[in-house]
C-alpha cells in the first residue's frame, strides 16, 4: 500500500525494547491483536545484543503498522520512547514495555473512555504476575472510576494522592496521552536515568485540566528479578536518579512559569525523594554524599 494513502493512525503505541527476546513475542501479540485495528505500533529497539532487533524486524514483516526503529547509541528507555514520540503520528499516545502484555481491548477501551469522559489523559489499572503463570502478585484493591477535574484540585491534579485517598499511577504504561499536549511543550523522557516517568509525569500533568481513573485492569505487568522494578542494583540506581527528576521536574516547572502553582507538590515531592535517598542502607556515607553533591538546578 502506498503510504501516502494510508489512514492516520488514532494511536501511536510505543514499545522500547532492550534485551527482551523471552518476553518480545508475547507483547507484540497483544500490540498486533488490539480490537482497534486504526494504530501504528512503534517499536525502538535499543542496541539490544539478544535477538530483540529480529524478533521485531520478523513482525513488523508480517504486519505494516510495525515501524521499527534501531538506535545506534543504548539511551535507555527514556531515549527509546523519544525516539519514537519524535515520529509518532497518532492522535495519542499509549505506551507498552516489552517484558508486558495488555489486553485485546487496551487501546479501545482507553480511547472511548477518553473521548466519552472529556479527560486529558485516562489512568487504567495494571495486574502484576510473575513468570509462573499459577502466581499473581497481590494488587491493592481499589474499585473505582472517576473523573477528576482541576477545577476541585486545590494544588492542582499532580499529587499522586488525591483527596479521597486514590493513588495515581506515575509510570507511563496503562495511560492514555493526548499527541498534540505532548507536542505542544515539547515534552520529552530524560535520557540514561531509570526514574524517566516521573519527569514526563509531571510535565504531562502540569498541563491538563481533567483526568479519569479506573479500575479496569487492561494492562499485565511481568514482575520478575532482572525488572527495573524489583533488582537491587537498579533500585540503587533508582534513588540517585530521582535527584536528575527532581531537576528536570524543576525546571520544566520554571520555563512554563509555573513553580508558584505547584510550589507546595514539589516541596512534598522533593522533600520524599532526597528522604528515600538518606534512608537507603544500600548507599554508603560518601555515596550519599557524591549523590547529593550532583543535585543542580
Amino acid at each position: 500500500m502506498d503510504n501516502k494513502n494510508k489512514i492516520k493512525p488514532e494511536i501511536s503505541v510505543i514499545i522500547p525494547v532492550y534485551n527482551e527476546e523471552k518476553h518480545l513475542s508475547q507483547c507484540l501479540n497483544s500490540a498486533v491483536n488490539q480490537t482497534m485495528r486504526n494504530i501504528e505500533i512503534i517499536c525502538v529497539d535499543d542496541c539490544s545484543d539478544d535477538a530483540s532487533l529480529k524478533i521485531l524486524q520478523d513482525f513488523a514483516a508480517k504486519d505494516e503498522r510495525i515501524n521499527v526503529i534501531s538506535l545506534k547509541k543504548h539511551k535507555q528507555q527514556g531515549g527509546a520512547r523519544n525516539a519514537a514520540l519524535d515520529v509518532a503520528k497518532g492522535k495519542y499516545i499509549a505506551f507498552i514495555d516489552a517484558d508486558d502484555y495488555v489486553s485485546p481491548d487496551y487501546c479501545e477501551y482507553l480511547l472511548k473512555t477518553m473521548q466519552t469522559s472529556g479527560a486529558d489523559v485516562v489512568i487504567a489499572d495494571i495486574e502484576n504476575y510473575t513468570p509462573s503463570e499459577d502466581k499473581k502478585l497481590i494488587n491493592l484493591k481499589n474499585h473505582f472510576d472517576k473523573i477528576y477535574a482541576l477545577c476541585n484540585q486545590e494544588h492542582g491534579l499532580l499529587p499522586f494522592s488525591l483527596n479521597d485517598g486514590r493513588i495515581l499511577r506515575t509510570g507511563a504504561v496503562a495511560k492514555l496521552f493526548k499527541a498534540d499536549i505532548i507536542n505542544k511543550f515539547k515534552m520529552r523522557f530524560p535520557e540514561d536515568v531509570i526514574q524517566e516517568d516521573e519527569a514526563f509525569y509531571w510535565y504531562y500533568m502540569s498541563q491538563v485540566s481533567k483526568v479519569y481513573v479506573t479500575d479496569k485492569k487492561i494492562y499485565y505487568r511481568l514482575v520478575h528479578d532482572n525488572s527495573t522494578m524489583y533488582n537491587r542494583n537498579v533500585n540503587n540506581q533508582r534513588q540517585t536518579d530521582f535527584l536528575s527528576v527532581l531537576a528536570c521536574v524543576y525546571r520544566f516547572l520554571e520555563q512554563n512559569n509555573l513553580l508558584a502553582k505547584y510550589k507546595q507538590v514539589y516541596s512534598a515531592y522533593f522533600n520524599r525523594m532526597v528522604h528515600g535517598i538518606v534512608k537507603n542502607k544500600n548507599l554508603s556515607r560518601a555515596e550519599r554524599f557524591r549523590i547529593f553533591w550532583r543535585l543542580k538546578f
